[in-house]
């Protein structure tokens, strides 16, 4: 025959194995020979809670407070198992008394702060969250739970910080960087959104469900597959929505690929989509996705809307061209006309008939430096680095003085790994015009690569002076420099800057200090043509 202190002992090492089941028989067994014990209650309500019993186990913690009411821990675990019920005001209560007999109690102020924050008390969760890091400053949940709560009350770049260390205790969350890219979306910073999205599906991946893991339980496991997909196309989602912020809208359009790929009925994905496909000039493709849109919801007026404008533009784009074709009709021997139509395609990705009408261009005109240069970047865009390079020398050769064919050589140069040359052609850019915004940011950038940071920041200072409108992104890059250079209060005044800009400037063509437009890409600050 047992004791009952053998029946509790075993009733430990089942629950220690997760045995619930067959720790609670034989805590009941204990409590059959020991009525009046407290610990044996505890336990026993534990157990009950780890197999969801939450009502039977709060009687046993009843019990357990009856037989020792100044134990904390009773307590705690009562106030626990309400939580699970979601009856936080009466958790928040058994928590208020386990900090009463132990005020350090670090655990009891991290669940009270989960509980008010599940009853929308935001700053009052903040405060038990601050309780519960000045006792214990290395415990991940107390940060991320903080952040959650600051983004709640839009203290986003508060949140971040907290979302930031975090990442730092424990890298390998991927809803930590989800969060975080939420929160960067909110203050503008959509470069970094888009890094924490693109985090956050490579930890996720790292992440995913095998079989094995339900150990071969089907249903288990595509359950589990749905909802990591789910998260999954949440994540591209909110990187397509920030690429498109920053109009890259090459790579949003990769990432609504996606998530439509994930999730064909999401509405929104498709009128996303077609947004970035009106910013590269697809407007029949966007007209596709806006018509897929309305089949899913005939009511939706943003698509509906979005339609009328596409069709708009197309209707538009269709004259414009219209009207270059009529001019090489009337006028086959001005190489002119064909630069500007090669312009129009260019701006249309048809990189491939620009190329075409630069050559007709050329073939009229062999010393036409124009044509020279924007059949060069018409390669690039075709990864063709080194016919890219061949235009660009001819040009140079025909007209040593143009400073974009200098930051256009630069940036093919970096394509095909010949730095130290990319930085002689950016520098020699800058001596012709030393106003030309984008090859103090390009020079910049290769200075960051060759990591002197130093260099890049003065680089990056020049291009913002000339530049109010940052449509080079110089505080973007600036900040990332500093931050090399542990200028972490630097750094976040950029950021912030940045966001500041970008959300009020919309620039694409930028002005030389000789009154000549350059057509640039943002992405990659290369000069698209020259008008």
């Amino acid at each position: 025959m047992k004791t009952a202190q053998e029946y509790f002992n075993s009733g430990l090492a089942n629950e220690e194995s997760q045995q619930f089941e067959s720790a609670i028989f034989d805590y009941t067994e204990a409590i059959k020979l020991d009525v009046n014990n407290a610990d044996y209650y505890n336990h026993r309500g534990i157990a009950m809670a780890q197999i969801y019993k939450n009502e039977d186990a709060i009687l046993d913690f009843n019990k357990s407070i009856n037989l020792r009411p100044d134990d904390e821990s009773f307590y705690f675990n009562r106030g626990i198992a309400k939580s699970d019920l979601k009856d936080f005001q009466s958790a928040i209560l058994d928590f208020d008394k386990a900090l009463n007999y132990k005020s350090d109690f670090t655990k009891s102020y991290h669940l009270r702060g989960l509980a008010k924050y599940n009853l929308k008390d935001y700053n009052g969760a903040i405060e038990d969250f601050d309780s519960a890091i000045e006792l214990d400053n290395s415990d991940v949940e107390f940060y991320y739970d903080r952040g959650l709560a600051k983004f709640e009350i839009k203290l986003y770049e508060d949140a971040i910080k907290d979302f930031t260390t975090t990442i730092r205790l424990f890298y390998n969350f991927p809803e930590v960087y989800t969060k975080r890219g939420i929160a960067k979306v909110n203050i503008q910073d959509f470069e970094g959104a888009i890094e924490d999205f693109t985090q956050a599906i490579e930890v996720h991946e790292e992440n995913k469900p095998s079989i094995e893991d339900f150990e071969d339980d089907i249903t288990a496991f595509e359950k589990a597959i749905e909802r990591h997909n789910k998260e999954d196309a949440e994540n591209y989602y909110n990187r397509g929505y920030a690429e498109i912020k920053v109009k890259k809208y090459s790579r949003a359009i990769s990432s609504f690929d996606k998530v439509i790929e994930l999730d064909p009925n999401e509405v929104y994905s498709y009128i996303f989509r077609a947004e970035a496909e009106r910013g590269l000039g697809f407007l029949e493709g966007a007209i596709s996705d806006l018509n897929k849109a309305i089949e899913i919801d005939p009511e939706n007026k943003f698509a509906l809307y979005n339609k009328e404008i596409a069709l708009t533009e197309l209707s538009i784009l269709d004259d414009e061209m219209t009207e270059l074709n009529r001019a090489v009709e009337l006028y086959p021997d001005n190489g002119d006309v064909y630069i500007n139509r090669g312009c129009r395609k260019f701006e249309l990705l048809d990189y491939k008939g620009a190329i075409t009408d630069f050559n007709k261009a050329i073939e009229i005109k062999p010393n036409n430096t124009l044509a020279y240069i924007n059949r060069c970047n018409a390669k690039y865009y075709l990864n063709d680095y080194e016919g890219s390079l061949a235009d660009i020398n001819f040009a140079i050769n025909l007209n040593p003085n143009e400073s974009s064919a200098y930051h256009s050589r630069a940036i093919t140069k970096i394509e095909l790994g010949d730095i130290e040359g990319a930085i002689t052609d950016s520098t020699k850019a800058i001596e012709i015009d030393s106003e030309f915004c984008l090859a103090y940011i390009n020079r910049g950038n290769i200075n960051f690569q060759l990591q002197k940071y130093k260099e890049a920041i003065a680089d990056y200072t020049k291009a913002i002076e000339l530049d109010p409108t940052d449509a080079g992104g110089g505080y973007k890059r600036r900040s990332e420099a500093k931050r090399k250079i542990s200028d972490v209060e630097g750094a976040e005044l950029d950021e912030k800057k940045s966001s500041e800009l970008w959300k009020k400037y919309k620039i694409e063509i930028l002005k030389d200090s000789n009154g000549k437009h350059y057509v640039v890409d943002r992405k990659t600050n290369r000069v698209l043509g020259v008008k």
